[in-house]
Formats: structure tokens, C-alpha cells, sequence
């Protein structure tokens, strides 16, 4: 037959039950802000996929290649910007 549970046990179960509402809402914040952020950048034209900022026209070889003002990413181009 178990005995009483220690004073440890209790604190321990205790703490395991206020953490774990706090837990899921932090997950849920976390997906609800990635979500925003991801509608947010599919939204936008002439922004940046990677972090968002506004895209410089370049000219690159005849072409014009669009470049993050923030992250300096890659040129981000359209298809129908390109010249054959």
C-alpha cells in the first residue's frame, strides 16, 4: 500500500500543474505570432520573403534583380523581369 505522498512529491506535482497552462499558452502565442508573421509576408509586394524590409531594384546583366535593404539577401527576381 503506497504511503502519503512527501511534502517534495507534492511540490513537485504542484508545480507540474501551474506550469503547464502557461506552457500551452505561450505554444499557441508563439504559433499565432509565426502565423501573423507568415500571412503578413505573403501579403506584402515588393517586401522582402526572408525578413520583410523593402526590396531595391538593381540593374544585374541586363536585368533587374530586386535586393533586401535589411538582410542584404539574395536578388529576388520575378519571371516575367527576365530577359532571354
Amino acid at each position: 500500500m503506497p504511503g502519503k505522498p512527501t511534502e517534495q512529491e507534492d511540490e513537485y506535482f504542484a508545480r507540474l500543474e501551474f506550469e503547464r497552462p502557461r506552457k500551452v499558452l505561450d505554444e499557441r502565442d508563439a504559433r499565432a505570432a509565426e502565423d501573423e508573421r507568415r500571412h503578413t509576408l505573403s501579403v506584402v509586394r515588393g517586401r522582402c520573403p526572408k525578413c520583410g524590409a523593402e526590396l531595391i531594384a538593381i540593374p544585374y546583366r541586363g536585368n533587374e534583380l530586386d535586393k533586401c535593404s535589411r538582410c542584404q539577401g539574395s536578388g529576388w527576381t520575378s519571371v516575367s523581369s527576365i530577359r532571354s
